[in-house]
């Protein structure tokens, strides 16, 4: 669960009393309840029921009282699309071959017609639906060009989903979980910093409260499923606590990715 101050909302260039939207963690929030202070259990309540119910909410502190924030829900038809199940879908049913192209060998790819085709067809899109839908999956971090030289086009171009990278080293991973964990990491995923507690920095790592809502709202899930997922991307070894003494938890527990330990 959020619960922000005002100095903390401050900081990121936003007057949570003055303005009716804050724009945090690339979601938008609108003011939905405001409480006195004598009344912190009741807005806590409020929000967790939200949560509950598979809605976004956080609670800021002000001087007077304390707010509750509720995300604006925007409409996007393909956002059904993008589910866990539904990637892991598309990944079983896309022709994923190592292709050749003028004397060079791009393992694990697919073509870009190939998936228009297939897009149309499975999810009963037009086209120009499905071109978007795969601008998508690029725009989520969750597949690309082999070369990174392309959007998402119908034609003759190869696109990888990042879970199925090339590794000197392979390690055997779910690839949709693989491709969730480096969207997770990029920059539209959780907030990654050095964080303090109890006189002691720890570097690079996110809160769990902060992720399960990440997961909430980027995947379209529950509280109970964002909570499954966390621990699955945790039991496939992306990351850990950073002291490695909790599970995945909604609460102020911090999390590290492996990649960050040596940075």
């Amino acid at each position: 669960m959020f619960i922000l101050s005002k100095e903390e909302v401050l900081l990121r260039g936003i007057n949570s009393s003055r303005s009716s939207e804050l724009d945090l963690y690339n979601q938008v929030f609108v003011k939905d309840q405001s409480f006195s202070k004598e009344q912190r259990a009741v807005a806590l309540t409020c929000c967790r029921a939200y949560l509950d119910h598979g809605k976004i909410c956080l609670v800021v502190e002000e001087e007077e009282g304390f707010t509750l924030w509720q995300q604006r829900v925007q409409h996007d038809p393909l956002a059904r699309l993008l589910t866990p199940q539904t990637l892991q879908q598309m990944h079983q049913g896309l022709q994923i071959l190592d292709r050749p192209y003028r004397l060079r060998t791009y393992a694990r790819c697919f073509i870009g017609a190939e998936a228009v085709t297939w897009f149309s067809k499975t999810f009963k899109l037009s086209p120009s639906e499905s071109v978007q839908l795969g601008q998508k999956l690029i725009d989520r971090g969750i597949i690309h060009h082999v070369l990174d030289e392309q959007t998402f086009q119908d034609g003759y171009f190869f696109y990888r989903f990042y879970g199925d990278e090339p590794d000197e080293n392979p390690v055997v991973q779910d690839p949709v979980l693989t491709a969730l964990a480096e969207q997770m990491h990029s920059a539209k995923g959780v907030d990654i910093r050095d964080r303090r507690y109890r006189l002691r920095v720890y570097t690079r790592c996110f809160i769990g409260s902060e992720a399960v809502a990440w997961l909430m709202g980027s995947q379209n899930l529950t509280r109970t499923d964002a909570l499954r997922l966390g621990q699955q991307l945790m039991d496939e070894g992306h990351f850990h606590h950073v002291v490695d003494e909790q599970p995945f938890r909604d609460e102020f527990f911090f999390y590290r990715f492996y990649r960050d330990e040596s940075l």
